[in-house]
């Protein structure tokens, strides 16, 4: 995913009063989300929407223009979480493939031990027929 390539996370720590934090808690639950996919989406949306209000702000726009201003903040928030979630899925990934690289080879190890001992067993085996 070269569009990713680029991409890092960063931890954000951030104070908010109480009621704003449970109104968040409230929308988040009515929109399935977990607190942390709820607040990537609140920021990404907030940024989307205070972008656009630039934009207007910028020109002079009809109310059809706007409409589509708002309507493209909306699906840029979309995008940034879709894109997080990419990012995050992409990371996992990448760990996923070195787990399995790992797997491969220790199965490859087991299978040569496993004929190792089932050559040495034979070999036991056929000392035991000898007079």
């Amino acid at each position: 995913m070269e569009a990713l390539d680029d991409e890092r996370t960063v931890q954000l720590q951030v104070e908010v009063l109480k009621s704003l934090w449970n109104r968040m808690l409230e929308l988040f639950r009515r929109r399935g989300w977990s607190e942390e996919e709820g607040l990537r989406m609140v920021l990404a949306a907030g940024l989307a929407s205070l972008e656009a209000d630039d934009r207007l702000k910028d020109t002079s726009l009809s109310n059809d223009a706007e409409g589509l201003v708002r309507e493209l903040a909306r699906l840029d928030s979309e995008y940034s979480a879709m894109k997080y979630m990419a990012f995050k899925l992409a990371e996992a990934n990448k760990a996923l493939q070195i787990k399995i690289s790992g797997l491969k080879a220790s199965e490859e190890a087991w299978q040569r031990w496993a004929e190792k001992v089932r050559a040495e067993l034979s070999r036991l085996r056929g000392k035991d027929r000898d007079p």
